[in-house]
């Protein structure tokens, strides 16, 4: 993008998501990477002058948690949003009385999706490879391992975490202590303007750019979502539909649910993205083209397809395909 704001190229490079088992929904961070490495390579060969480069800025997909070793190698799968495998220890902490200081310092409902959740799932669930774990992480944090060799997440990402206190900007010691981590277990909390300026030298050579351009860490999906489409001001919507979807709007303070059913997102240190979120949006067209083989799953052949339909007789779909 040019500093006008005019794009001059881009790329898109497709990953999968694995479900080995009912109610899990896994990606391989190494694939991710190597699409993020691919991505920046091709859009910067398309513009026909990666040395004007200027920065690179990041956006990331919420919720997601891997555990890595000591040396920053994977030990599990990344386990992504849509996965619900946390859901008995999501229900078991909704009862215990510190649920709601949780959400009041972390914005995040107690949910099956939130990092908080998955670390309890490994807690109970895989106790040797939790122990065994030297960080808990997210993907975008990985990348910008890779590249720096430092351990760093944006306040906007650590808020969709469920363990991060968004009023003093810190990890929650009461959300910590209920996941049984310290904090030394999670990457240091900085602003989304942070800029790396020291980009390992073979990633340089790999990526093609110089070493010191800076990296702006970012903020999150969810949170970019409504600055790049201009729904900042209060009382304005974003809609997002993509593999999910999500209503959204912007705040300056916490809008606090006495039901805990509100997300309250940092997108920068003055700025809140309050809303909620299904996770079945438009993976609704891909489930029923792979299960209907004569609909194709683009959203114009699916409405074609409902359309032409005469009468329903009453049919209703619940859409509950990844989990709610």
């Amino acid at each position: 993008m040019a500093s006008d704001g005019t794009v001059l190229a881009s790329f898109n490079k497709p990953y999968p998501t694995f479900y080995p088992s009912p109610g899990y929904a896994e990606q391989q961070p190494e694939e991710i990477f190597g699409a993020v490495v691919e991505v920046i390579q091709t859009t910067l060969k398309k513009t026909g002058n990666s040395k004007a480069l200027l920065g690179l800025s990041f956006s990331c997909a919420m919720h997601s948690l891997m555990a890595v070793d000591k040396i920053g190698k994977p030990i599990t799968p990344l386990i992504i949003w849509a996965d619900m495998r946390s859901t008995v220890q999501a229900d078991a902490l909704k009862l215990k009385t510190e649920s709601r200081t949780i959400y009041e310092q972390s914005g995040t409902p107690i949910h099956p999706m939130s990092p908080l959740c998955k670390i309890l799932w490994m807690k109970e669930e895989q106790p040797s490879l939790f122990s065994s774990a030297f960080k808990f992480i997210s993907i975008k944090e990985y990348v910008f391992f890779r590249f720096f060799g430092e351990y760093k997440i944006d306040y906007s990402l650590a808020s969709a975490t469920g363990l991060f206190d968004n009023n003093n900007l810190k990890w929650s010691q009461v959300a910590l202590g209920a996941a049984g981590i310290d904090a030394d277990k999670l990457s240091q909390p900085v602003s989304p303007y942070y800029n790396f300026t020291s980009l390992k030298p073979e990633m340089a050579a790999l990526l093609n750019v110089d070493v010191t351009t800076p990296f702006v860490i970012g903020a999150s999906d969810g949170c970019l979502a409504n600055l790049g489409s201009g729904a900042m001001e209060e009382g304005d919507l974003s809609i997002t539909i993509g593999t999910s979807g999500a209503v959204r709007m912007a705040s300056h303070g916490y809008r606090q649910d006495p039901r805990q059913r509100i997300f309250n997102y940092r997108l920068d240190e003055q700025q809140f993205i309050v809303g909620g979120a299904t996770n079945n949006g438009a993976v609704l067209l891909s489930w029923f083209a792979e299960n209907f083989e004569k609909v194709k799953s683009d959203a114009r052949a699916f409405d074609m397809e409902a359309f032409s339909i005469p009468d329903t007789e009453g049919l209703l779909f619940l859409p509950y395909v990844l989990g709610e």
